[in-house]
């Protein structure tokens, strides 16, 4: 898995450079239809890039050599960054980050960026266009850290939430219709925070939205 994976990487970095060098050339030359593509193309290889990244941390959790890099830093910082990105990136919701104050965070910074990267980008997948995602965070009196992943999507049913975070378990709809993905994404995320000694864990009811809820210690 880690070879494919590692040998899939080399074409999709290079289609990406060409396509960002494409995409300047468009804006420059005003080409507004071009570039509207070249956007849409691009997405998609960020996509593939992450179902590639995904496939290689599971190959680093089986062989036990995926390692934290833990630092302290500040979580306002971190939702300062995730907001920039992806209000360039994500244009078919609305995503509201509930900023708060400063809370100091010792974790791996890339890998917590990962996780939430990953609870947004399933909630646009499995909510109207047009709706509203909210993501936010606190601390509780026992310093406890929660960030919160809200969508108002189709809900997950009480069966599929015993199995969500299970590896390459997907929910069996005809409500969803045909979205992409192997089913390794909430499962990276459960094992990522659980190396952080936290829990991982989700809120709803069909038809009714889902929030996704990180627990983590100060």
């Amino acid at each position: 898995m880690a070879m494919v994976s590692h040998e899939l990487k080399t074409p999709i970095t290079s289609q990406n450079a060409y396509l960002q060098f494409m995409l300047r050339n468009a804006r420059l030359s005003g080409d507004q239809k071009l570039e509207d593509m070249l956007e849409k193309s691009l997405r998609q290889v960020r996509n593939m890039t992450s179902m590639i990244d995904g496939f290689l941390n599971i190959s680093r959790l089986d062989s036990g050599k995926m390692l934290l890099d833990q630092s302290a830093f500040d979580l306002k910082s971190l939702f300062s960054e995730l907001e920039d990105e992806i209000h360039s990136t994500v244009h078919t919701h609305r995503v509201v980050f509930e900023q708060a104050e400063s809370i100091n965070l010792y974790a791996d910074r890339e890998k917590i960026s990962q996780v939430i990267h990953n609870l947004i980008s399933n909630a646009v997948k499995y909510s109207p266009i047009g709706s509203d995602i909210n993501i936010s965070y606190s601390i509780s009196a026992k310093g406890t850290i929660s960030i919160r992943v809200k969508d108002n999507g189709m809900g997950i049913g009480e069966q599929d939430q015993e199995q969500i975070f299970e590896r390459y378990y997907r929910i069996k709809s005809p409500t969803m219709g045909s979205i992409a993905g192997f089913g390794i994404g909430l499962y990276l995320c459960r094992e990522i925070i659980e190396l952080h000694k936290g829990k991982i864990r989700i809120e709803s009811s069909e038809g009714s939205g889902a929030t996704f809820i990180i627990e983590l210690p100060s």
